[in-house]
């Protein structure tokens, strides 16, 4: 594992040698990026390091946060802090017995600023860059805590001089410490360690692992050491420090700190320092972090920093792994746990939540998890470790929720979740779902199937599935930055069935209006409705799929919508498709549905198409399936997808070859589950073969339809795979 934290950009010689003259009052502190989508609630606060108080009025702080002015009277006592804020009112709300000045004209961007602070006479006295990314903390992007200066000494705009506050252990709220001295303050800056790298990537059982601290030149350190931990079956051992080596440019191994030479070799690269973490065994955790010591005052420099939503860098030490036609995927959780430490002795620290409760919702989960989740591709067979996650169960052992840092990324994903539910045919339902979903043009969940190990236990193949979220909409190139509900069967009316996911502060008052307009209007007034208020096309298609794939429960049920923000209009993506591809709850394991009619889930069905599959249409379904208007284009779209898209000359191939590509893993799991592995591969082909008759029986049926049979002829070949 080569793993880079750049925390500088400029060398420790040249740290003090540009930007604003040092000053009398800096820039603090910085929040940036509230959790739970509080977008207003932002403030910098200042700091006083002097004995006297300095005259604020007429200061302003730049046009980041829109030239924001201090009003006349404004003071800054000796050591003393002054907050100033996006709102100072939510601001109080936050942080009771705190007070903030403003409001400023405008928002810090989340991903990054420049803040200056100028006097009077317009002279820049301060200044203060951030970023998203790494150098810059991550954890004061979205995650709770805020920016904290570590020494008022050091330049504003230097990634090494910024630290995140420490974060809540449980969910996340507003964090920081406004009025109060940094958790990270430190009267000088202490060593800048440029990058720390371990190799190998996937460590052995028997092999070291090499770990090489890069600091900034110029530095004067009293020591370098590398402290480590390991979790073994689940049990995080002592962390153990192990003194780190000079590296001389000319050295072909490390010499030790106390007989390096006077003047070590250093260039503008940074003097560099070894040291070797002992061998472990297999389906070891090892957890390590570098701790640079000032010749001066005893500063450390710990990389990562504590507060670091990754504390420490992580690898896994496996035996080769077996060749799979799948990937694997390993879930590691600590068997224990202990109160959040922001100090030296800690070892590992608490997260995750409890399971989601039947029926209900529980997304809230910590900042910083405990576990650690594995991915290994099944091509390359390497190893990629996310550390410091949260791993949910979800509820009646039907899997694991695994939310990951939007800054280590699972293939543009930040959460998944990884299923084993109903039956085998239900995983094939989802997994293929969504497929028809991406080829009709429709963003939609990534999904493949997984080798699942469950600390060290194999448990058999799952499914894992992407969670839509901000990220699934970045993915798909769509502006983030709207309104996202999940759709749930168990709530009560608009408002208890849309449980919204961005923007929650915002509430429901957006949607209540269009369910409202679309149950008053009819014909022509709700049409313009729907040109106003959707995007026609895309969920023209979403409904069309969900017909082609008689989704009986992705009407009411079981589906995304999103309104984005720039024009208002309204889309839908899929979510929890196990009873498409011809089943409902009343079948049996061999039995095929494919006569559900195309006016299912619109006020056109009033109820008389019977069935235990039958429910009512969702407050979009409804009025859009039934309007004049829509109409036509939706059932246009359902017989260009069947000429398209589901065709057996698409699906057939990919169809049978999941047979040879899971073959291997449906036997192992019959073998963890006592159970015939033949007979389990013979279901797995059964299985098959009930999507492939579901494919012929649903396209013969459809375009059978009157309704469909009345539209203009669609000529164009499907496209093969």
């Amino acid at each position: 594992m080569r793993l880079l934290l750049a925390c500088v950009a400029i060398l420790a010689s040249a740290i003090f040698s540009s930007g604003p003259a040092r000053a009398d009052v800096v820039i603090n502190e910085i929040f940036y990026h509230a959790p739970d989508d509080l977008n207003d609630l932002q403030w910098v606060e200042l700091y006083n390091p002097t004995d006297a108080p300095v005259d604020l009025a007429g200061w302003s702080l730049g046009k980041a946060i829109g030239a924001y002015t201090f009003p006349a009277g404004t003071t800054i006592p000796a050591h003393g802090y002054v907050i100033t804020a996006k709102d100072p009112a939510l601001f109080k709300k936050h942080y009771p017995g705190q007070a903030a000045l403003g409001p400023w004209p405008k928002r810090l961007s989340h991903s990054g600023a420049q803040i200056d602070l100028t006097d009077a006479a317009g002279k820049v006295i301060d200044r203060a860059r951030y970023k998203d990314a790494a150098p810059w903390p991550v954890a004061a992007d979205g995650y709770s805590a805020s920016l904290e200066r570590i020494s008022p000494a050091a330049p504003g705009d230097e990634p090494a001089n910024w630290q995140a506050s420490p974060m809540p252990a449980r969910a996340p709220k507003p964090a920081g410490t406004p009025g109060k001295a940094n958790a990270a303050y430190a009267p000088a800056l202490p060593p800048i360690i440029r990058s720390v790298t371990g190799s190998p990537e996937d460590p052995a059982p028997n092999r070291v692992i090499r770990v090489e601290a890069v600091l900034a030149p110029g530095q004067a350190v009293k020591s370098v050491t590398v402290l480590y931990h390991v979790l073994t079956d689940g049990v995080p051992g002592p962390e153990r420090p192990i003194p780190m080596t000079l590296q001389p440019a000319s050295a072909t191994r490390p010499v030790p700190l106390a007989t390096a030479p006077a003047k070590p070799a250093a260039t503008t690269a940074g003097i560099t320092y070894v040291a070797l973490i002992p061998a472990q065994k297999a389906g070891t955790l090892v957890r390590y972090r570098v701790a640079a010591v000032a010749q001066a005052g005893d500063l450390t420099r710990y990389v990562p920093a504590e507060t670091d939503l990754r504390p420490t860098f992580s690898a896994y030490v496996h035996e080769p792994w077996e060749p799979a036609a799948i990937p694997y995927a390993l879930i590691i959780r600590p068997k224990s746990a202990a109160p959040p430490a922001q100090n030296a002795k800690a070892t590992f620290f608490p997260g995750d939540t409890t399971p989601t409760p039947p029926g209900g919702v529980n997304e809230r989960h910590p900042p910083r998890g405990s576990s650690a989740f594995v991915f290994v591709d099944e091509k390359t067979r390497k190893a990629r470790v996310f550390d410091y996650v949260n791993i949910v169960p979800r509820d009646g052992d039907r899997g694991y929720k695994i939310h990951l840092h939007k800054d280590a990324q699972l293939k543009g994903q930040s959460a998944v979740e990884i299923i084993y539910e109903g039956s085998e045919r239900f995983l094939l339902h989802e997994h293929f779902a969504y497929d028809v979903y991406r080829r009709a043009g429709n963003a939609a969940p990534l999904s493949e199937f997984v080798r699942l190990f469950v600390d060290g236990r194999p448990v058999g193949y799952h499914l894992m599935i992407e969670q839509p979220n901000r990220e699934f909409l970045r993915r798909n190139h769509v502006d983030p930055r709207g309104d996202l509900y999940k759709i749930r069967w168990q709530g009560n009316g608009v408002v208890g069935q849309h449980d919204k996911r961005t923007n929650i502060a915002t509430g429901h008052d957006k949607l209540i209006k269009l369910v409202e307009q679309l149950e008053r209007t009819k014909g022509e007034a709700q049409w313009k409705v729907i040109q106003d208020n959707f995007d026609v096309g895309q969920v023209a298609t979403y409904f069309a799929v969900n017909m082609i794939l008689s989704h009986w429960d992705g009407y009411f049920n079981n589906h995304f919508v999103y309104q984005k923000a720039k024009d208002g209009r309204w889309q839908m993506y899929p979510w929890d498709q196990d009873k498409t591809w011809g089943f409902h709850d009343g079948l049996g394991p061999t039995d095929i549905f494919w006569d559900m009619p195309p006016i299912f889930g619109s006020e056109l069905d009033t109820g008389q198409i019977g069935g235990p599959w039958w429910r009512r249409g969702g407050y979009f379904s409804r009025p859009l399936l039934a309007n004049p208007q829509f109409r036509p284009i939706f059932l246009s779209r359902v017989r260009e997808l069947l000429t398209k898209v589901y065709s057996p000359e698409i699906y057939n191939p990919l169809l049978d070859a999941t047979v040879p590509r899971l073959e291997e893993d449906v036997r192992m799991r019959a073998k963890l589950n006592g159970q015939n592995a033949d007979e389990a591969v013979k279901q797995l082909k059964t299985n098959v073969e009930c999507l492939k008759s579901h494919l012929a029986k649903r396209r013969e049926f459809l375009l059978g339809q009157a309704e469909i049979k009345a539209l203009p002829p669609t000529t164009a070949p499907a496209k093969k795979p």
